[in-house]
């Protein structure tokens, strides 16, 4: 749960930037798992000799030195990778070599002028001189295959999305999985200007078999005042609603390997 909720916080803090971001991001890539940009611009380079009125970066290279004077190495991490289902794995290998790992979150504010990653350059460029040059690819590969080893030789479900291939119901006489339910035995309203009805957000277990297991859920969106009592009425009818038409599942797969997933599904409620 606790996982589910940092994944949310981070895409809402990407989510939330978009609109103050001063250049057009539609075309960036993430290539991974060396991040970079695709740009003329040598970050690498400039930090050897940046500009004087760049006090952002001046002051990143001055706490990067004196990180490193003190034998503090720090892995900064693009903000991707705290979501990558490896994170601990990979905090856990750097860690090995004495090497902290910071995910950088999104800045929001862009001044002209200013230019940011420079922390992460100086660190870096002192990172590839202890460990190589292709250091990020080999401790994400290895981190990978230490949560592969983990995830499929344990109980421990892992969420459905960090999965090679994601869960997905076995249909029968339907061509999709239906999140919209009528109800027409409870008096639900919906509000007045978006005409939303209540959902509900339900967690259950996906075995490695396909069979379903343990249902929760921590989100009931009410919508209204009016629909609060029905709360516990819309779990049960939810969770006999899955159970009866789509008890099995094919399961998530990590490296082709069936893996025990955990996974949410909102659904909504209609009234009559």
């Amino acid at each position: 749960m606790k996982k589910t909720l940092f994944y949310i916080t981070i895409i809402f803090l990407q989510l939330s930037c978009v609109e103050n971001k001063s250049i057009d991001e539609k075309d960036r890539k993430i290539a991974e798992p060396n991040i970079t940009e695709t740009s003329d611009f040598d970050l690498g380079n400039y930090v050897l000799n940046p500009k004087s009125t760049d006090t952002l970066c001046n002051k990143d290279i001055d706490r990067a030195k004196k990180d490193i004077q003190r034998e503090k190495y720090v892995y900064v991490a693009p903000f991707i990778i705290a979501m990558k289902r490896y994170s601990s794995e990979l905090k856990e290998l750097y860690s090995q070599k004495g090497i902290e790992v910071d995910f950088e979150l999104p800045n929001c504010v862009i001044e002209e002028g200013q230019t940011e990653g420079c922390y992460r350059a100086i660190m870096n460029s002192f990172l590839i001189k202890k460990l190589g040059v292709n250091f990020e690819q080999e401790f994400i590969k290895k981190a990978d295959s230490l949560t592969t080893i983990r995830i499929t030789n344990s109980d421990i479900p892992i969420i459905s999305w960090n999965c090679d291939v994601e869960p997905e119901p076995i249909l029968k006489n339907r061509s999709y999985l239906e999140t919209t339910l009528d109800v027409e035995n409870l008096d639900l309203k919906r509000t007045d200007k978006a005409k939303t009805w209540p959902a509900i957000d339900l967690n259950f277990i996906i075995e490695k078999d396909g069979t379903i297991s343990k249902f929760w859920s921590h989100n009931y969106i009410s919508r209204l005042e009016h629909n609060e009592k029905f709360k516990d009425d819309l779990y049960k009818i939810g969770v006999n609603y899955i159970k009866q038409n789509y008890p099995i599942w094919k399961a998530g797969r990590i490296n082709n390997i069936p893996v025990r997933t955990e996974h949410h599904l909102r659904l909504t409620f209609i009234g009559k």
